[in-house]
């Protein structure tokens, strides 16, 4: 017999074998890469879209309420864009989904169809709650609640 030089059909099907099984390791890498990284940045849109919340409630917090004469921020205790149109911290439901939908810094994240929303609920801590619809002695919790596209 004579000796031939070459590869045989089994060595050839196992390296196309092993060749396949390796780039599809790769490519399973890069894939879940790709959507850790997309998770990643809507978890920072959120987070970064509730401090800008937090901060500008911040604003209508007060221990002075003896003073008939204190204004909130903006002329009024009305939160801008909060569509419940209410004092900022009335308890229920406020959508403030305008600061996100439309804002330039939030449009890769939203686009345009994010829903934002935060509930205040009253609590007595010990003083009372006070006189309603506004309860101004009780203590505030506050939930935020970010839906966005996807």
């Amino acid at each position: 017999m004579k000796e031939r030089r070459g590869t045989t059909l089994i060595e050839v099907t196992a390296a196309i074998l092993i060749a396949a099984m390796t780039s599809m390791a790769v490519f399973s890498i890069i894939t879940s890469s790709s959507v850790s990284h997309l998770k990643s940045d809507k978890k920072e849109y959120a987070a970064a879209a509730i401090k800008m919340a937090q901060d500008r409630l911040k604003a209508y917090i007060t221990s002075d309420l003896s003073n008939s004469f204190i204004v909130g921020p903006n002329g009024s205790w009305h939160l801008p864009g909060d569509t419940n149109g209410n004092w900022a911290f009335r308890q229920g439901n406020h959508n403030i989904s305008s600061w996100l939908n439309g804002n330039s810094s939030f449009d890769p994240f939203c686009r345009g169809a994010c829903v934002f929303t935060y509930n205040v609920s009253n609590s007595n801590c010990g003083f009372g709650t006070g006189p309603g619809p506004n309860f101004p002695y009780a203590c505030k919790t506050v939930t935020f609640t970010l839906t966005y596209p996807d």
